[in-house]
């Protein structure tokens, strides 16, 4: 008789979750997504934002004071892969403060794999702090553009050892 007790209890728990994770609530119609008080889960903008003007929303939040939401929209805007952003992207990752969020651009402009971000990323790479440097030692490996050679070679004499394997993982990439 226990373990039909046991059964019973255990089955009213697994009904009880399936009916209360169905009733999650989502962020209101018409709500940002990019704020962070009104996402459910991170990655919500770059799952519900599957239109074009989805990705004008991802591109406005790059203005958006908290680097949190910068951020958000740097994901998506990876996931998308969509050219049209590079300008805009690359003018947000010029301005950009936080390491974190620029070291995250850096990669998104990788991923995207638009050669015209070659220049701003070559010219921000021996001032930027190690972090960056290796999102654009990646991003430049991506893309794929000789024109990263020399100064990517120049890394090589690096001191920070992830940041060389980086570097000779991106030059391999341009062979």
């Amino acid at each position: 008789m226990k373990v039909w007790k046991m059964l019973f209890l255990l089955w009213g728990f697994l009904a009880f979750i399936l009916v209360f994770s169905s009733c999650a609530k989502k962020p209101a119609q018409g709500a940002n997504p990019l704020q962070a008080e009104n996402r459910e889960v991170e990655g919500f903008a770059q799952e519900e934002l599957k239109d074009e003007r989805g990705t004008q929303d991802l591109l406005a939040a790059l203005q958006s004071e908290n680097w949190q939401e910068r951020l958000l929209a740097v994901e998506g805007l990876a996931k998308r892969k969509d050219k049209a952003a590079t300008a805009v992207l690359l003018q947000a990752f010029e301005k950009e403060d936080n390491e974190l969020t620029k070291a995250r651009m850096a990669h998104a402009l990788g991923e995207i794999g638009d050669k015209e971000a070659v220049p701003a990323l070559i010219n921000a790479l021996e001032s930027s702090p190690t972090i960056v440097q290796g999102r654009i030692v990646y991003a430049l490996g991506k893309i794929g553009d000789k024109r990263a050679e020399a100064p990517l070679k120049g890394l090589l004499k690096t001191p920070d050892e992830r940041l060389r394997v980086e570097v000779e993982t991106a030059l391999k990439r341009l062979r």
